[in-house]
């Protein structure tokens, strides 16, 4: 059973996300809340919840990156929010968020965006795409400076920018899921990285920039 929290400060919205995971196979909606603080209440007492669907912009303020941070140390992250600037999109992967929606995605997409998260997977809206292969882009210059990795690990990131998740990679390289947990600690230790977003650029970034989202779970 998949246990999620949602974020959202306006009902309606609060409803529609609840609805919509309602109707998704062996999934809780274990809290749904209005403020970061009745979100740090539930995720404090139900130590059960797996995944944070949250809005970026709470009472009509500035975007909550510092909170989408704080939270993402806990567990992963879904952003839904009704923005699609760039500042915001990338603030929040910067911040750690493990997928990224705006609210006029479709129901499917939805649906694909919160199973992908919750298996490990990185996921973002196709429409958004463009914004991350631009970071991306401004940041190629530092490729030359990363340290080579072996084949089996440019392999292990080549799969982590299709958004698989470790076991699915164990599988497709018919190793145990536990070599692919080695190689994933030695790719972040030659490139750097720490958490799952910024691992996810650094194999997008040395994969091409393949557009995120288009290989989900």
């Amino acid at each position: 059973m998949l246990h999620i929290a949602v974020l959202d400060d306006h009902p309606i919205a609060r409803h529609g996300l609840k609805s919509m995971l309602a109707a998704l196979p062996d999934c809780d909606v274990a809290a749904s809340v209005a403020s970061l603080d009745e979100a740090r209440a539930a995720l404090r007492d139900d130590p059960r919840i797996d995944l944070l669907v949250a809005d970026l912009y709470l009472d009509g303020g500035r975007p909550s990156i510092s909170a989408i941070s704080e939270f993402a140390e806990r567990l992963p992250v879904l952003v839904m929010s009704a923005s699609a600037r760039r500042a915001d999109v990338i603030g929040a992967i910067r911040a750690g968020a493990a997928g990224y929606l705006t609210k006029s995605s479709s129901p499917e997409l939805f649906r694909s965006a919160v199973m992908t998260v919750a298996a490990g997977g990185f996921f973002l809206a196709a429409e958004l795409a463009d914004l991350l292969q631009a970071e991306l882009a401004a940041s190629a210059a530092s490729i030359e400076a990363v340290p080579r990795l072996s084949d089996r690990e440019e392999e292990t990131l080549s799969y982590i920018a299709r958004g698989f998740t470790h076991a699915q990679i164990a599988t497709r390289m018919n190793v145990r899921k536990s070599t692919v947990d080695t190689y994933v600690e030695r790719i972040r230790t030659k490139l750097q990285v720490g958490n799952k977003a910024d691992l996810t650029r650094a194999a997008l970034r040395r994969a091409g920039a393949a557009e995120p989202g288009s290989d989900t779970l």
